[in-house]
């Protein structure tokens, strides 16, 4: 008999940031916050993956203020007894698609389905990256604020290689269904 189990695939949610406020000039760019459509696309997103039951057991995001603040209002949809961990990782902040890929690598083995929040052009590397080609991801706009990606991954955080990836589905905000 045969013990051995065949090893569960990773999931990857990929999600930018909603809108940012650009109004203020003084500020940074690390320090912009969102827009109001950015704070109402990003309970949006929260509803949407509660809606799809696609809740993360772990969640890395940049420090970016607008990343923060995406998080925390799409959190506020999942379940408010859960404590799920949020690593906030200062290297995904103008990141290098070197330093996604190693930031997913140090994920917790036990955690089966990740959500990553950054930015662009970074995430949208890493989607066309993981991806492969023949999905069909040359669009001008591939990865808008506020935009949602689905992928499954090999069973280990470590082999993410070039084209590993099936992606499942890509959501733009402004294309969801309105959900209460």
């Amino acid at each position: 008999m045969n013990t051995t189990s065949t090893p569960a695939l990773r999931e990857l949610l990929i999600l930018r940031h909603t809108k940012s406020d650009h109004s203020d000039p003084s500020l940074i760019d690390f320090e912009r916050p969102l827009s109001e459509r950015g704070r109402e696309d990003a309970h949006t997103m929260g509803r949407w993956l509660h809606h799809q039951n696609l809740i993360p057991d772990y969640i890395l995001t940049s420090p970016a203020k607008r990343t923060l603040q995406t998080i925390r209002r799409a959190k506020s949809h999942f379940d408010p007894n859960s404590s799920i961990p949020c690593q906030h990782e200062a290297s995904l902040y103008e990141a290098s698609l070197e330093a996604l890929l190693n930031a997913l690598t140090q994920i917790p083995t036990d955690s089966h389905r990740v959500l990553i929040v950054g930015h662009n052009p970074s995430l949208e590397q890493l989607l066309t990256h993981l991806v492969p080609e023949s999905n069909g991801l040359h669009e001008v706009k591939l990865f808008p604020t506020g935009a949602l990606a689905h992928l499954i991954l090999p069973a280990n955080w470590q082999q993410l290689r070039a084209g590993c990836a099936k992606l499942i589905n890509l959501w733009r905000v402004k294309s969801l269904p309105t959900l209460h």
